[in-house]
């Protein structure tokens, strides 16, 4: 049975959880144009980790080991045996274990008497991890033990700058530095205090939009420490922003110089354009890469990326077509054809990539669910059953990603189960992070209820979304069925 016609009178309606989809600000796909500057954190706390596969346990790993190294004065990488500690502490807390990782931070101040306490080196780690009730416990009771310690009120303010609570992060800003010129601390310490004040210092002056003060904190962090790369991506969004793009472009410059995995100065201008949704601009910039980088491949999949997102499907395929000519196939290439045979309802060849993507590796998460919504799309029965395992176990590896409790959700919708459907609608709509497709999932399920003017609502909200929606075209073609039709007698109650 078709399950665009199956009802049920006996299901509740799901106004609450369709208001939720209703002008929400529906959140873009991952895409690279996103990471152009290579992981530079602006701020003091990271987005959440779900995914901790085998894969990238090492890489966060390694990133736990640099926040706390970055709470510690002098060079943790100078003391092998001091670094092997903080590594088996955030092995122990990836693993789920506060207790270990507690033990072995333990272990690792009493080796180092500069050390910070150990409350403050899990608040970085639970704020790392997109878990900020635990680090602000975790910060709190630092502050409690170290009242006289200026790294805890940085880290306060580095979390009032990430929650833009200007006024909060300068009065902490300020107490950090009194407490540093009272405090009698080695040359050591001292300068590892004043190089995070400063920086976080520079930090706040930007968000503040106070660019010259902005540029002295950065001008004393270079003084202390010059090899900072953050120092100057900072300059390069100050310049951006006083609209002086040749300097900008020299700070990039710079920039890459230090970081020599970064993007080409051209294509992180052109994230700075798109952050600020001047897409001409961008795409300006990025043509500009295309033509100075001739046979960089990874300013052709920038380029690529960026016309996939503004669904410029036939400006994205020339470049596909000259990129795998000189290069072969590759991963990133084909996931972005993927998407675009989504896009343009071309399931089964969307299936076909994602499917090849998914076998290399099993891992990305990303890809398990985009080949879930490629088989349930397909009119075969053995598809949909797989497209139900999948879902199933993509559920199972992030049991609150709102993407993968929608998919499970519109498995059962097209299997015909509409409680099991509403169930983890609901979920996903609770969930958080609304994205288009999301809206589109909802909006069907809602329809086959009867319910076509919360329908309606949905996917005028979803439609809105300026990136790339891979159902758009489904969405336009029922948005505009539900709005040619007189309003049913369910929604008329």
């Amino acid at each position: 049975m078709n399950p665009s016609y199956v009802g049920s009178s006996r299901m509740p309606r799901f106004p609450l959880i369709a208001a939720l989809f209703v002008g929400a600000m529906f959140c873009a796909s991952r895409s690279s144009a996103a990471a152009a500057f290579q992981g530079e954190e602006l701020g003091f706390i990271a987005p959440a980790q779900e995914d901790l596969s085998t894969a990238n346990r090492e890489q966060f790993i390694k990133f736990l080991v640099g926040e706390v190294d970055n709470l510690t004065p002098g060079d943790l990488a100078a003391v092998p045996e001091q670094e092997n500690m903080v590594r088996q502490a955030a092995a122990a807390f990836v693993d789920g274990s506060e207790r270990d990782a507690h033990d072995w931070l333990e272990k690792f101040r009493r080796a180092n008497e500069q050390a910070p306490p150990i409350s403050l080196m899990l608040a970085a780690m639970y704020f790392a991890v997109g878990n900020p009730v635990d680090g602000l416990q975790h910060l709190e009771d630092a502050a409690i033990v170290n009242p006289g310690l200026p790294t805890v009120y940085n880290a306060f303010a580095r979390v009032a700058i990430s929650q833009q609570r200007r006024t909060d992060a300068l009065v902490l800003l300020d107490k950090s530095k009194q407490l540093i010129d009272a405090g009698s601390w080695s040359d050591v310490q001292r300068n590892h205090f004043l190089i995070a004040y400063y920086d976080a210092t520079a930090d706040l002056m930007i968000l503040r939009r106070d660019w010259g003060n902005a540029r002295r904190a950065l001008t004393q962090l270079a003084g202390m420490k010059g090899d900072l790369p953050r120092i100057p991506l900072r300059l390069a969004e100050i310049a951006f922003e006083l609209e002086n793009l040749d300097e900008a472009l020299e700070h990039l410059g710079e920039f890459r110089r230090l970081v020599p995995d970064a993007h080409v100065p051209e294509i992180m201008l052109a994230t700075l354009f798109a952050r600020r949704g001047v897409m001409d601009k961008a795409e300006l910039w990025l043509e500009r890469a295309q033509t100075k980088y001739v046979g960089d491949q990874r300013v052709s999949l920038e380029y690529i990326d960026f016309m996939v997102n503004r669904e410029r499907f036939e400006a994205a395929r020339r470049v596909i077509a000259s990129t795998e000519k000189e290069y072969g196939n590759s991963p990133a290439v084909n996931l972005l054809k993927g998407k675009v045979a989504f896009a343009e309802g071309r399931y089964a060849d969307a299936e076909a990539l994602f499917s090849e993507l998914n076998n290399a590796n099993p891992e990305d998460f990303e890809v398990a669910n985009l080949l879930t919504l490629a088989l349930v799309e397909s009119d075969r029965a053995d598809k949909v059953a797989q497209a139900l395992r999948q879902a199933q176990a993509n559920v199972q590896r992030q049991p609150n990603n709102s993407v993968a409790c929608a998919i499970l959700g519109m498995v059962y919708w097209k299997q015909g189960n509409l409680e099991q459907a509403g169930g983890w609608l609901t979920r996903a709509g609770q969930a958080g992070q609304l994205t288009p497709e999301i809206g589109f999932i909802f909006a069907r399920f809602l329809h086959t209820r009867g319910e076509d003017k919360q329908a309606l609502d949905v996917l005028n909200g979803a439609l809105q979304h300026q990136g790339l929606f891979l159902y758009r075209l489904e969405a336009t073609k029922l948005r505009d069925a539900l709005a040619a039709q007189p309003p049913s007698g369910s929604d008329r109650n």
